[in-house]
């Protein structure tokens, strides 16, 4: 059977055909906009996960700390010299004792240049400190006697100071989208080393035993000094992005701030970022 549509009949089928076509278009640009919403979403999820559009600068601290004396910022140092001077042989003992900490710090500045690269600057301050005493010995001892004939003066120095180390570095990581590497990142950069607030004092003791005191401050080999470092961490992030990174680091530094500083310094950190 036939029914003829016209009339107001035509009017109102036609409506009905708009509003649904009006309906179904709306339902399809509902059905892209979570899937918009969502990808935002998880692209601000940690910046480690997904390409970076824009640097982002993060904040913190670090803390340090020196395993081996002998690879920290002061080690200790015994050196033993002979040498003729105006036709007498003179005979030096000088044994350097540390008492720089073994503990230093402080804060921490992060720029993301990539999804795997990060610029790191950090400041990191060491109280520094040594005793240096040299024993002088003139003239020859005579073997046959029990005593020692060779007159005997003493300097005793007692050196205290701050170290800044400014560490600029690259960091490279996630090297796997998951499991252990995404989490191994590799540090390479240069590193500046200042001294500042020198105090000593000098304490001479004469042949005679006659003590003198000075309040001269030492003079560093090097104030400020240049070392290359490398490294090694590895980035853990809790669900507040707080970022933890323990790393081991090794510096070579062009040379000493002062007498017995080694040249070669390994190190255990953490840092803290945000």
């Amino acid at each position: 059977m036939r029914i003829p549509i016209g009339g107001r009949w035509a009017g109102i089928f036609l409506c009905a055909l708009l509003t649904a076509g009006a309906s179904g278009l709306r339902g399809q640009t509902a059905a892209v906009a979570p899937a918009e919403t969502a990808a935002t979403d998880d692209e601000e999820r940690h910046p480690w996960e997904f390409p970076i559009r824009r640097p982002k600068v993060s904040f913190g601290i670090r803390a340090r700390t020196f395993p081996m004396r002998s690879l920290s910022v002061m080690g200790n140092q015994t050196s033993l010299g002979t040498a003729a001077e105006n036709g007498t042989v003179v005979d030096r003992h000088g044994n350097i004792t540390s008492r720089a900490s073994r503990m230093s710090g402080g804060p921490v500045v992060e720029i993301l240049l990539g999804e795997k690269l990060k610029l790191r600057t950090e400041v990191l301050y060491t109280r520094l400190g040594y005793d240096n005493v040299t024993n002088t010995f003139s003239g020859v001892d005579n073997p046959a006697t029990n005593e020692d004939e060779r007159t005997r003066s003493t300097v005793s120095e007692n050196t205290r100071a701050r170290l800044f180390d400014i560490p600029v570095v690259l960091q490279y990581g996630k090297l796997t989208r998951e499991g252990l590497l995404s989490r191994v990142f590799f540090t390479g950069g240069a590193a500046v080393r200042t001294v500042s607030k020198i105090r000593s004092s000098t304490r001479i003791t004469a042949p005679d035993g006659e003590e003198t005191s000075h309040q001269i401050s030492a003079s560093p080999r090097n104030r400020n000094v240049l070392g290359g470092v490398v490294g090694i961490g590895f980035r853990f992030i809790d669900d507040f992005s707080v970022n933890v990174t323990p790393e081991f680091r090794f510096t070579r530094w062009a040379g000493p701030s002062f007498q017995g500083a080694p040249l070669n310094q390994f190190e255990f950190g953490i840092g803290i970022s945000y």
